[in-house]
C-alpha cells in the first residue's frame, strides 16, 4: 500500500520535471501552457513555475520569429526573377542575422546566383554547396553581397568546383593561379589575406567530405 499523499509528491516531482522539459524544449505556447498549468496544480511554487514560463516565453518568441522570417525567405525565393533580387536579398540577410539555419540560407542563395548566372554566364550552371561552405569557413564576417559576388566571380571565370578552386589555389603563381584566372576572365582578383583563408577553408571542407 503506497498512501495518497507519497502518489501525490511523486507525480509532482514527475510533473516539475515535464513542466522544465517542455519549458526548454516546448514548440508552442499551448505546449507551455499546458505544462505550466500541471505544475501550478501539483503545487510547484508560483516563484519556480513563473521563472520557467518567463524562460519558455522567450524561446517560443525567438522561434516564432525564426519561422516567420523562414517563411518571408521562401516566399522571396519563389517569387525570385532578374527584376526582385534586392527583396530576395534582403530576405536572405535578415535570415542571417536571426539565425535561421545555414543550410537553408545558402539554398536561397544559390537560387539568386543562378538567376545572375541564367544571364551572365549561362554556361556555368548551378553554383555548388561546398564553394559557399568555403567562403563561410575563409569569411565568416562576409555579408550576403560578399559571398554572392565572389560566387559569381567564379563561377565566371570556370572554377565551378571545389576541385578547381582548389587547384587553382594551390598554384600561387603563373596562368593558372586563381587570380589570374579571375583576371582573364575580367574578374577582380582577391587580396591575400582572402586567398590565403580559402586555401585553408578549401582544405577543411575537403577533409570534411573524407
Amino acid at each position: 500500500y503506497v498512501p495518497g499523499d507519497e502518489i501525490h509528491n511523486v507525480r509532482g516531482v514527475y510533473v516539475e520535471g515535464f513542466a522544465r522539459c517542455a519549458a526548454e524544449t516546448g514548440t508552442s505556447r499551448e505546449e507551455i501552457n499546458s505544462a505550466m498549468a500541471a505544475a501550478r496544480k501539483f503545487g510547484v511554487s508560483d516563484v519556480e513555475v513563473c521563472k520557467m514560463e518567463a524562460r519558455a516565453k522567450v524561446r517560443i518568441a525567438r522561434l516564432e520569429q525564426i519561422n516567420e522570417t523562414r517563411r518571408r525567405l521562401r516566399i522571396a525565393v519563389s517569387w525570385l526573377s532578374p527584376h526582385n533580387l534586392e527583396k530576395a536579398r534582403k530576405a536572405i540577410s535578415e535570415a542571417e542575422e536571426i539565425g535561421v539555419d545555414v543550410d537553408q540560407i545558402t539554398a536561397a542563395e544559390k537560387e539568386v546566383a543562378g538567376v545572375i548566372l541564367k544571364d551572365r554566364a549561362p554556361e556555368a550552371g548551378p553554383p555548388p554547396h561546398n564553394l559557399y561552405d568555403v567562403l563561410r569557413r575563409a569569411k565568416p564576417i562576409w555579408t550576403q553581397r560578399d559571398r554572392e559576388n565572389a560566387i559569381i566571380k567564379l563561377m565566371i571565370a570556370g572554377i565551378t568546383t571545389l576541385q578547381r578552386l582548389g587547384a587553382a589555389l594551390a598554384t600561387s603563381e603563373g596562368a593558372n593561379s586563381l587570380n589570374e584566372i579571375l583576371r582573364r576572365s575580367n574578374q577582380r582578383a582577391f587580396e591575400e589575406d582572402t586567398l590565403a583563408a580559402m586555401s585553408k577553408a578549401v582544405a577543411d571542407v575537403d577533409a570534411k567530405r573524407k
